[in-house]
């Protein structure tokens, strides 16, 4: 441990470096000198070589408290309502910013269960009708060919992070079947249907 004198002759030599107004020489502790400096003055003066700047500080502690971007969806109020013919293809958009390292899921919701249809760009649906359609920059699109019915209902774009977003879509079916369609469009272009396809009721 340094002995006292040594540490007040090397604070004279820093205040002698800044100022240029002390003389510095070898000093003892009852020297007359210290009397007109305040007793108080040395408790004012941090320990010299030993605290960081400032600036430094400040640095440190801006380093540590950032943060990733959290991601957003474009649509403000989380939610949508698609309406779709019966037999069409249909479209689900998720359109997502800053997604950077994390999954995008869709899922669909029946009640109380949770079917899992596609997780990033893989499909785990056993119907081969849906698909993930990713368009850049950032819509995650949820493809359903030849929609019937049973796709009417609640479908999750969910994003993997802490707590998880999700934009919740709900799709309506309408209208007539396709097949239905076909066969009124080749009626009225004045063609018959076989009398073997018709039935009586």
């Amino acid at each position: 441990m340094r002995h006292p004198t040594f540490r007040i002759i090397l604070t004279l030599v820093s205040l002698h470096h800044l100022t240029g107004s002390i003389q510095v020489a070898k000093i003892g502790l009852n020297d007359n000198t210290f009397k007109t400096i305040p007793r108080h003055f040395w408790h004012d003066i941090s320990p010299p070589y030993t605290d960081l700047p400032d600036d430094d500080v400040e640095e440190e502690s801006e380093e540590s408290t950032t943060h990733d971007p959290y991601p957003f969806f474009d649509e403000t109020n989380m939610t949508a309502n698609v309406t779709t013919q019966l037999g069409n293809d249909v479209y689900l958009h998720c359109r997502v910013n800053d997604l950077r390292e994390r999954t995008v899921t869709w899922v669909r919701r029946k009640g109380d269960d949770i079917h899992l249809i596609t997780v990033g760009r893989h499909t785990y649906s056993s119907d081969s009708r849906y698909s993930l359609q990713y368009q850049a920059p950032n819509d995650w699109q949820l493809l359903i060919q030849y929609a019937n019915e049973r796709d009417e209902g609640l479908y999750e774009c969910q994003i993997s992070s802490h707590p998880p977003l999700v934009f919740l879509v709900y799709l309506i079916v309408v209208g007539k079947l396709k097949q239905q369609q076909q066969q009124q469009s080749f009626l009225s272009q004045g063609n018959r249907i076989p009398i073997s396809l018709l039935r009586v009721k």
